[in-house]
């Protein structure tokens, strides 16, 4: 009887070190993500992708307008 209990707190300790270190890698990750979309480089490629939308709407309209 003695073992199972043993076997129990093991297992309880090892499930909450697991949720632990989970919610350490969860807030390592957005942080990470935070830190890529305040750098320049994310910038520029927001940038670049907008001016493409752009382009596109501006395309479609003229297209519209032709048909």
């Amino acid at each position: 009887m003695k073992g199972w209990k043993i076997a129990v707190i093991v297992v309880a300790c090892v499930a909450a070190v697991f949720g632990v270190l989970t919610l350490f890698w969860m807030n390592a990750q957005s942080e990470g993500k935070r830190l890529y979309e305040e750098s320049e480089e994310y910038k520029e490629v927001q940038r670049l992708i907008d001016e493409s939308n752009e382009s596109i709407d501006r395309s479609n309209e003229i297209i519209d307008r032709l048909k």
